[in-house]
């Protein structure tokens, strides 16, 4: 893809825009800002099935169509704030599928 030959690229925010530079921005302040970015926001009730049968459904706001063909469909799973893994991220990583 080139841009059009008269495009002239932005050099700075136009008056009265926002910016954030997320490099100085926490987990937690970037995770604020992305949820409060997009409403409304669906939610997808999202169910696994671990390695010993045991099922698993859980409610997810990350997540959305990217494309129809091919059919892609995204799920952002974040870690607890301890850092330790959702159930249905460790089950999506070992299974390779879930369903929503």
């Amino acid at each position: 893809m080139t841009a059009h030959p008269t495009e002239q690229p932005r050099t700075q925010s136009a008056p009265g825009t926002v910016t954030f530079d997320f490099a100085t921005l926490t987990p937690r302040e970037r995770y604020k800002l992305l949820i409060g970015a997009v409403v409304p926001r669906p939610i997808a009730l999202v169910t696994t099935v671990d390695e010993n049968g045991i099922v698993n459904a859980a409610p997810f706001s990350f997540f959305n169509c990217l494309s129809a063909d091919p059919a892609i469909l995204a799920l952002g799973v974040e870690y607890r704030p301890t850092g330790a893994q959702k159930d249905t991220g460790r089950n999506v990583r070992k299974t390779m599928a879930f369903t929503v």
